[in-house]
């Protein structure tokens, strides 16, 4: 090899500058022709079944007992078309012809995500049935299962009850296993429901959180109803039930009259609409009516507020605009 110029040099030099920084795949036609190709191409025919690739020949470390080393004769088990398949993707019935890379595949522009903020739930405890602000659909019967299920995170509250020996005591329960019943849900947000729970009616040993029905009897006949008709007039009154047992044979109404072939539960969950102006009054008649019936194990109730899967409902530009709206 004899010995290059100074000139011959710096030409060298220069080609190789310029062959590195220079394209040096196919034109652009090319490219064109591909992706027609490509976009000609069922997308089942880019990607593998799992049978396609459960037939490729992998270390089986999952069936093994213990895990893989280093000196493991994996090289020496496998033929060099199985490792040029494993680590090169390629095997000798696939065509000769380069695989073709669709950088345009990858780059995708996807739909640019907004930055907003929502409430994904709700639960507080409530003072007053006036919360809800545009009025609530009341049940006026009990629904079959309870929609809580657990504690909500929260702390166990406390409740009494007299066992057989006549002893009074006072525990700390978690809040889904008081018994307690679904009022209604909010008007205007009706994800949001709103329960009473009932402290003084817990049970140890009890194997549900309903009320029982004597128990919810005595709370639609002698406080909700009567603390309805001191605060709505007769326009609204004409559409309530007017006791307990009128609910409940509303409530079977659809299943007991409907066809000898029943395709619907048995008991629906009935509501009615309470309109919100008179709702703080309607709360405190309640507790009013509690009070001097001296009804025993009706006293000390809590209203609770839980709501969930807001997010769309809530969904805001900014933290103002989310608290304002909710």
């Amino acid at each position: 090899m004899y010995p290059l110029g100074n000139n011959n040099q710096i030409s060298l030099s220069t080609q190789l500058v310029q062959q590195l920084i220079q394209f040096q795949g196919c034109c652009q036609d090319c490219h064109t022709q591909i992706r027609v190709k490509q976009d000609q191409v069922r997308k089942s025919e880019l990607s593998l079944s799992l049978s396609e690739i459960i037939q490729w020949p992998c270390p089986d470390v999952v069936g093994t007992a213990r895990m893989a080393r280093s000196d493991d004769s994996w090289i020496s088990e496998w033929s060099a078309t199985q490792q040029e398949k494993l680590f090169c993707g390629i095997s000798p019935s696939d065509s000769k012809e380069p695989p073709h890379v669709m950088l345009d595949l990858s780059q995708e522009h996807l739909n640019q995500s907004d930055i907003t903020f929502d409430i994904d739930s709700v639960s507080a405890y409530l003072s007053s049935l006036a919360a809800a602000r545009c009025g609530i659909r009341w049940y006026p019967s009990q629904p079959p299962v309870s929609s809580l299920r657990s504690s909500l995170h929260l702390d166990p509250i406390p409740v009494q009850y007299v066992d057989h020996d006549g002893k009074h005591h006072s525990v700390n329960v978690p809040l889904h296993q008081v018994n307690h019943i679904a009022l209604g849900r909010v008007v205007g947000l009706e994800d949001a429901s709103i329960y009473v729970f009932f402290p003084g009616l817990y049970r140890p040993n009890q194997r549900t959180n309903r009320l029982r029905d004597y128990e919810f009897q005595i709370w639609m006949d002698e406080i909700v109803l009567p603390a309805i008709h001191q605060c709505y007039s007769g326009s609204e009154l004409q559409h309530y039930p007017s006791s307990f047992r009128h609910g409940q044979a509303n409530s079977w109404a659809a299943w007991a009259e409907g066809r000898s072939i029943h395709t619907q539960s048995r008991q629906q969950l009935l509501s009615y609409f309470v309109p919100a102006e008179q709702l703080n009054r309607l709360w405190e008649k309640m507790l009013q009516i509690i009070k001097e019936r001296h009804l025993t194990g009706f006293d000390h109730l809590l209203l609770f507020l839980d709501a969930k899967n807001l997010k769309l409902s809530t969904k805001a530009r900014t933290w103002a605009a989310m608290r304002t709206w909710f």
